[in-house]
């Protein structure tokens, strides 16, 4: 993406795909309007890529984008093997246990869903700003989202993964490098007029650590001989399904992404390390 288009185009474009998408009612599930399992299923898969794509986008061009809270309601993908589908089928097979062709996929699409479940409007929503990043929602809150988070992407797609297949070794790492970069942006002050040097000795190695672990997944992302084909799908692109917040303030919002990419990490590391 970064090195075969200019990311500013690439959004733009994505753009309109998803409102073409939208003029066709592809945002819509098909289930609701009656239409065939198979195409029902189809409809979904190009949904979700693309609003998985515009939110990897709109990361790069430090953007935001309001995929979390438009109102569509396509459900999320069966994880079904493509020859699990048929157009004459009638009904859906029951989904596999497991991991399929798709996984690598849905459990992206797992971070956005978790990411619009969690911001509904049922009175637990902090309005205005990503709830990460919100003086209002104490650390141990927030740690219990992210806790939640880990287990039921453990549960649906870790505990299934072979280090010897290097799709599944990707996932492990792109899974824990997201959770590393949750709990990292919920211990770090803002960008702007940051102060880390009033945060406890104890508060300080915490978070030191989690930068280090962070860049040491990072590294082993570049260097693992079995992940050379998998270099374009950069890390940090990962972790914005679950960081982006399109209804917080711009300025929350661009430090959210920042705290996201490779240069903000480096930042956080070396305000710590001056703190020490």
């Amino acid at each position: 993406m970064r090195n075969r288009a200019r990311p500013a185009a690439l959004f733009s474009l994505i753009g309109i795909a998803s409102r073409i998408a939208e003029r066709m009612g592809i945002h819509r599930d098909g289930t609701s309007l009656s239409l065939p399992p198979f195409r029902s299923e189809e409809r979904r898969r190009v949904w979700w890529q693309l609003q998985n794509m515009e939110i990897m986008t709109a990361q790069l061009t430090g953007s935001i984008t309001m995929t979390i809270y438009a109102d569509w309601d396509a459900a999320l993908p069966q994880n079904l093997e493509d020859q699990d589908l048929r157009p004459d089928m009638q009904a859906l097979p029951p989904e596999r246990h497991g991991l399929t062709t798709i996984s690598s996929c849905l459990w992206r699409y797992q971070i956005l869903y978790m990411q619009r479940r969690m911001r509904q409007p049922d009175g637990s929503r902090v309005k205005g700003i990503s709830w990460m990043l919100s003086p209002q929602v104490s650390l141990a809150e927030k740690d219990a989202q992210i806790d939640t988070v880990e287990k039921e992407l453990g549960s649906q797609f870790l505990q299934h993964c072979e280090p010897l297949n290097p799709l599944h070794v990707h996932m492990q790492i792109g899974v824990r490098s997201l959770v590393l970069a949750a709990r990292r942006v919920a211990r770090q002050p803002a960008l702007m007029n940051a102060k880390i040097s009033e945060m406890s000795t104890g508060e300080r190695d915490d978070f030191l650590g989690l930068c280090i672990k962070c860049l040491e997944y990072y590294m082993l992302s570049q260097k693992t001989e079995m992940l050379r084909g998998f270099g374009c799908m950069s890390l940090k692109s990962l972790t914005i399904s679950f960081l982006a917040d399109a209804n917080a303030d711009p300025s929350d919002c661009y430090q959210g992404i920042m705290k996201t990419t490779f240069s903000g990490l480096l930042v956080s590391a070396r305000f710590c390390i001056r703190a020490i």
